[in-house]
């Protein structure tokens, strides 16, 4: 079919968009990578300037670190220390 003059095209053309088809976004899910639990929790209990460390019976794993003069730190790998991932003790 031959285009005739110049308005009759634009509406020729806004005839043929409004035609399109109409695509929808689909949702989608992706995995999260995997999140290790802590590993275990040592309670601590520091008196009379001795530092108590008791392990529950999972594994566990931490980290002495001296921070100062009369000061120490412990650090859980994969561990808690009364709850939270580090404690200082002075």
């Amino acid at each position: 079919m031959r285009m005739k003059w110049w308005p009759w095209a634009w509406e020729r053309k806004a005839r043929n968009l409004s035609r399109r088809r109409v695509t929808r976004l689909g949702l989608s899910l992706e995995p999260l990578e995997a999140r290790l639990p802590m590993a275990g929790n040592i309670t601590s209990v520091f008196a009379d300037g001795t530092l108590t460390l008791t392990g529950d019976t999972d594994d566990n794993v931490f980290i002495l670190k001296g921070t100062g003069p009369g000061s120490v730190q412990v650090l859980g790998n994969e561990t808690t220390i009364d709850g939270v991932m580090s404690k200082t003790f002075t």
